[in-house]
């Protein structure tokens, strides 16, 4: 196969896949899931927002000649590129400026209603406009604050390190070992940071870490500290330790081990725990 056709078919369906209105909608990919660009429930543009990004492409490309139309679309160019040619498929966070750009795309079709010549059909479709938007916007709203904040735990949501990490410090003279299983990427930097800890501690050892966590992030030991995932069945046998988990372990099963205290960081709602500290004496 001729490299240079074969690169040049590659880019073009890498850039087609930045104009698929199911890529911002209906395919929930992890990256966005776990990011500040998730809607709740709706992935990135929400579901009406998708479907005007067709026509939305058309009315830009048949305004093509037109100054402000044309420079969306070379911002769109500009974004886009340095993703599609360097990564291998959809991946908007590393064309993060591209978004507001569809944003706008996304918005081309509803200006042109509400520019509509006849006040009567002006009238009616603006009205239907604020019913469509504010029935989303609450949904939006509702899902952020109840329940995607739970759904999209991850390394861009509280983790409870804030809170957490000064309870751990009034602990951690009387335990052995402290254990930590957080879904944030290198979860051991808020400890190094809210504790104020040495920075080469993590720089003299960063080449012994080992990426074997499900969600990549990587196992390594300092001090009293070991990140790792936690395996409750397991590691309720342990003693003398902190284990430092998700929320996900029911009370009961915590009052069930003896000896074991459980302490919950509340996240921004009161709907879920961000995190839990059980203590295993």
């Amino acid at each position: 196969v001729n490299p240079l056709y074969y690169l040049t078919g590659i880019i073009a369906g890498h850039t087609a896949a930045y104009f698929s209105p199911a890529n911002y909608s209906i395919n929930f990919y992890h990256w966005i899931k776990n990011s500040v660009m998730y809607v709740p429930e709706f992935n990135m543009l929400g579901f009406w927002n998708s479907i005007l990004l067709v026509p939305g492409i058309y009315i830009l490309l048949k305004n093509f000649r037109n100054t402000n139309y044309r420079l969306v679309f070379y911002w769109v160019a500009a974004a886009l590129m340095p993703s599609a040619i360097t990564w291998n498929w959809f991946h908007t966070l590393r064309s993060a400026n591209l978004i507001p750009a569809v944003e706008i795309i996304s918005i081309l079709p509803i200006i042109y209603l509400i520019k509509l010549n006849y006040s009567k059909k002006r009238l009616t479709v603006m009205f239907g406009l604020l019913v469509l938007f504010g029935w989303q916007s609450i949904f939006v709203i509702n899902n952020e604050l109840v329940y995607a904040n739970y759904e999209n735990q991850g390394e861009y949501q509280p983790g409870g390190f804030k809170e957490g990490t000064p309870i751990i410090s009034s602990l951690i003279d009387k335990y052995q070992k402290i254990i930590v299983d957080t879904p944030h990427a290198q979860g051991y930097i808020f400890f190094l940071f809210y504790q104020m800890m040495d920075p080469e501690i993590i720089q003299s050892i960063a080449k012994n870490r080992t990426y074997g966590m499900d969600n990549g992030n990587s196992e390594i030991k300092f001090g009293k500290y070991e990140f790792r995932k936690i395996d409750w069945p397991k590691d309720r046998d342990l003693s003398n330790t902190i284990l430092w988990m998700p929320a996900t372990t029911p009370q009961e099963a915590i009052d069930n081990r003896p000896g074991a205290k459980a302490i919950f960081l509340k996240g921004p709602t009161i709907k879920y725990n961000s995190a839990m500290i059980v203590t295993l004496d």
